[in-house]
């Protein structure tokens, strides 16, 4: 019981981590693509 338990533990840990990361990543991402769009104008 207590190895599913922190089975269940570690997926969720590792979901939350995915989840910030994507979050953090998705301003770099949009500010790249600004970029592009800049240079692609001028």
């Amino acid at each position: 019981m207590i190895k599913t338990l922190s089975v269940v533990l570690t997926v969720l840990l590792v979901l939350a981590l995915a989840g910030v990361a994507r979050l953090m990543l998705l301003p770099f991402r949009g500010l790249r693509a600004l970029g592009r769009r800049h240079t692609a104008a001028a």
